[in-house]
């Protein structure tokens, strides 16, 4: 089941809170720091976020100093929360203002304005260390794009796109990115002959086969929206509410995201420090309602505006996902996701064997099926126990295969609609005299979890 989320600066201190929509009720408005994790991410500016490989990403301007900081949520537990450049790779983006981010061609980027100098520059995480950190000017196809705030940024029709006000006006400039070279850094301009203008940030976001733009005006706070079908630019009106004739205004700029069939957006109040959505299903907009008159119960409050993104999952859960899966469906037919050595686990450190830093427990809460468990044979006499290792080498093993039983029967039974699939495999006979008896012994003991009554 996809969610809505949202990332948002308090609006009475500098801590990052969540908060999501399930499609029914809203949820969260909690900060970051009180969540899974024991990360405190603090920005004086607006967040931004994005996915890439099933993580959510969160890049920010440090409250406390102008490094551009990132935050990862496995489905599970916050992650990071560091400057860049404290993570893998040779980047250190610093800016007074706000950063953006979006990914493209299966690698992460950050856009932002850096301290010394108004020449866009761009980060680029490729999912496992930091590549890239220029200015775009540095980069090939010689153009050299400058504005006082970072660009909106998104993905359409193989190409990178770049909206961001100009350096001395209020006119919007476009540049792209094809994956080899930059192009454009030119005055957007629309089919009817007019210039969109914003002194902020725009949002963009792709939405039934178009690239849309949502803008505050540069003379006055009401949210304007413009559409590019891959051709030509168009609109640059005013969003109006149907029925009402309301125009949605916003003292910050406003965020865009799908979200099933609309497209929504979210944006602090043109006076007040409340957030509110709008939607737009490919025809009409409707709402410009505040999250506190929507089911739920919040009360999210920023005095900038919220980041938004659609998972396939709550930010906060994953345990529960196969029971969108028919019944009727194979196990063949299922992309599970697995861990490897799935028991080698170490939670402090880095070791040579261990694999994994989350408990089975923590596995199974973020959408782990597949478990890949070594088994270590303990002999005495007749009777056999059972370790969990990671090959044959001394020392070299965790926790009580019981207990590693144990836990995926208390997740079993707890989370009814799920399946938990193990491979087992002997790393380690350890001297075994009988492995025969070692096996009937380990078959004894799996028919004691009725739970796991299929496992073989």
């Amino acid at each position: 089941m996809a969610n809505f989320n949202l990332i948002y600066k308090s609006s009475t201190s500098n801590k990052i809170f969540s908060a999501f929509n399930d499609g029914t009720v809203w949820r969260g408005d909690v900060p970051i720091s009180s969540q899974p994790g024991a990360i405190d991410p603090k920005t004086d500016v607006t967040p931004s976020v994005v996915e890439l490989n099933n993580m959510l990403y969160l890049i920010y301007k440090d409250a406390g100093s102008y490094d551009i900081c990132c935050a990862v949520h496995d489905g599970q537990v916050w992650h990071e929360g560091v400057p860049i450049r404290e993570m893998s790779g040779n980047a250190n983006p610093q800016s007074h203002v706000a950063p953006t981010v979006a990914t493209f061609k299966g690698a992460l980027y950050v856009s932002y304005v850096p301290l010394s100098g108004y020449e866009l520059s761009v980060a680029v995480y490729d999912g496992a260390q930091w590549i890239t950190d220029s200015a775009i000017a540095n980069l090939p196809g010689g153009i050299d794009p400058e504005s006082t705030v970072a660009p909106a940024m998104a993905s359409f029709r193989d190409s990178l796109y770049l909206i961001y006000p100009g350096k001395w006006f209020s006119g919007l400039n476009l540049a792209s990115f094809d994956g080899a070279f930059w192009h454009g850094n030119i005055r957007l301009k629309l089919k009817d002959g007019s210039n969109p203008a914003s002194t902020r940030t725009p949002s963009l976001c792709t939405y039934n086969g178009n690239l849309y733009m949502a803008y505050t005006g540069s003379w006055s706070n009401h949210i304007l929206l413009c559409w590019f079908d891959g051709t030509d630019w168009n609109g640059n009106d005013p969003i109006t509410i149907s029925g009402s004739g309301d125009e949605p205004a916003s003292s910050s700029n406003p965020s865009l995201a799908v979200f099933g069939t609309n497209l929504m957006m979210v944006y602090r109040g043109n006076t007040f420090r409340t957030i509110y959505t709008a939607q737009f299903d490919g025809t009409k907009w409707t709402g410009n309602t505040p999250i506190s008159s929507q089911p739920g119960g919040i009360s999210p409050l920023t005095n900038y505006s919220p980041a938004a993104i659609t998972t396939a999952y709550a930010p906060l859960t994953r345990k529960t996902w196969m029971q969108q899966i028919s019944d009727t469906t194979l196990i063949s037919d299922i992309n599970i996701p697995g861990s490897h050595d799935a028991a080698a686990i170490n939670s402090w450190t880095r070791t040579v064997f261990a694999t994994q830093y989350q408990t089975i427990t923590q596995q199974l809460e973020v959408g782990i099926r597949l478990l890949d468990v070594r088994l270590k044979v303990y002999e005495t006499g007749s009777n056999y126990r059972f370790m969990t290792c990671h090959s044959n080498y001394p020392g070299n093993e965790y926790q009580s295969f019981i207990s590693l039983l144990d836990e995926c029967k208390t997740f079993l039974s707890s989370q009814a609609s799920e399946t938990i699939v193990m491979s087992l495999k002997v790393d380690d006979w350890n001297g075994t005299t009988n492995e025969t008896a070692a096996k009937n012994a380990l078959g004894d003991l799996l028919g004691t979890y009725p739970a796991l009554r299929n496992i073989s």
